[in-house]
């Protein structure tokens, strides 16, 4: 997937948005795993910690997808990318 289009989903507020984006894609309806790598993608790949051990697919779909519809993920990227641009990474 492109750059461009990463970037379109990023811009996604709501989850009706996100998930008609989602079903534009060759993701099966049940492929929660390739729909929780493509947000985790778009936040800029944060470390979660999820304190119920291993969820199921669903389940940390759900929570990846809360995460993402909270937007905190844009602040953190944000704050990332000065920090590698002050090292000059």
């Amino acid at each position: 997937m492109s750059d461009m289009k990463l970037k379109e989903l990023g811009n996604y507020k709501t989850r009706k948005e996100v998930e008609t984006f989602l079903d534009a894609y060759p993701f099966e309806k049940n492929d929660f795993n390739g729909r929780t790598e493509l947000l985790l993608k778009v936040m800029g790949n944060p470390a979660l910690f999820f304190s119920i051990g291993s969820p199921k697919p669903e389940i940390k779909y759900e929570f990846v997808m809360e995460s993402f519809l909270t937007g905190s993920w844009r602040f953190a990227k944000m704050c990332r990318k000065n920090k590698d641009e002050r090292n000059g990474e």
